[in-house]
């Protein structure tokens, strides 16, 4: 009887660019009273596109308190709603807080990468 040759799963490692891959995203959840954040990768579509996320690898939240401008916003409107220029005032200060996170985190998500199988670079 012939032996059968032995075929191995791939080893193939997915690149990711720091930089230009991997985002964080903060936001203000209304029901917990907490600023929530998820950090992901996106993907790329068969033509080498952008697309949306690929997968989130981090998610974690910190209290109000911690960031005063969020929570002045949030204890001028109890009980009630937001309005829309808080809104405004919040989406602008949570684009800087991601960038400032992601600069924070990068040597531990940068590892937790590499743990999930990715080969990390800076940039494309």
């Amino acid at each position: 009887m012939r032996e059968r040759s032995l075929l191995l799963p791939s080893q193939k490692k997915d690149v990711v660019s720091y930089e230009d891959d991997v985002f964080a995203w903060m936001y203000l959840d209304q029901v917990d009273g907490l600023i929530r954040y998820e950090a992901y990768v996106i993907g790329y579509s068969p033509a080498g596109e952008p697309t949306t996320l690929e997968f989130v690898f981090e998610e974690g939240a910190f209290p109000l308190d911690a960031y005063p401008p969020v929570h002045a916003i949030w204890m001028a409107r109890q009980p009630g709603p937001l309005q829309e220029e808080d809104w405004g005032a919040l989406h602008r200060f949570f684009a800087e807080q991601e960038v400032q996170l992601k600069r924070a985190c990068r040597h531990r998500w940068t590892y937790r990468l590499r743990a999930l199988g990715y080969d990390v670079i800076n940039s494309l």
